[in-house]
């Protein structure tokens, strides 16, 4: 893989740097903007995580024809929350049969700290180990909480075919070895930021087991 097809940390970085407001309304649009690259990753991870691939696409459509639809409503976190709970439509449908941002927003906020946590723990190991049991580690402690049986036998495979760190980065990172490793603790930070505020949104309004 060429260097610059390779997944672009800083990209993502600035994207959630900048989706958290001074104070603290999380953007949607760079919120998705972020997420766009992160599900390119995992589109180069090769088939078996076409899954997860698959499912982050769908998700980011479904907000994204929220926010065409309903643009004022679908600025940021808080405003798709508000509009959604003072409405009572967290567990509904649309008339044009989208299923609820709140609930399609929560998935990908579930979905977030998976990454971020995996980066994070990748950035301790050796560069001769294995991504793999990092991978399984953090979802049986983060995603796989959500997921059905099928699901996680399948994640689980998938994860397996991940390759040593050394490999991951020098073949899946846009950046150098030592830009890497400068940057993903700041990435990982700009991820957590915001999955504790939308964590704490969530909280606050009860809609944290949407179905």
């Amino acid at each position: 893989m060429a260097e610059n097809d390779g997944f672009d940390l800083l990209l993502v970085k600035r994207c959630f740097e900048e989706a958290k407001q001074s104070d603290d309304q999380i953007l949607l649009q760079k919120y998705l903007e972020g997420f766009k690259e992160i599900d390119r990753f995992f589109c180069m991870m090769g088939t078996l995580f076409s899954f997860i691939a698959r499912d982050i696409t769908e998700k980011s459509r479904i907000l994204q024809q929220h926010a065409s639809e309903h643009p004022d409503e679908f600025v940021s976190a808080q405003s798709i929350v508000d509009y959604e709970v003072s409405n009572d439509l967290t567990r509904t449908k649309t008339a044009s049969g989208l299923l609820s941002g709140s609930r399609t927003l929560l998935r990908l906020h579930r979905s977030l700290l998976f990454f971020a946590n995996f980066l994070g723990r990748v950035t301790e190991i050796d560069d001769e180990a294995r991504c793999s049991k990092v991978a399984s580690e953090v979802y049986s402690t983060t995603l796989g909480n959500f997921h059905p049986w099928l699901i996680r036998q399948a994640a689980y495979l998938a994860m397996r075919s991940l390759p040593v760190k050394k490999v991951l980065v020098r073949d899946y990172i846009k950046q150098g070895k030592e830009e890497a490793e400068e940057l993903v603790p700041q990435l990982v930070k700009s991820m957590l930021d915001v999955h504790e505020v939308v964590q704490s949104l969530y909280s606050a309004n009860n809609i944290l087991e949407l179905p």
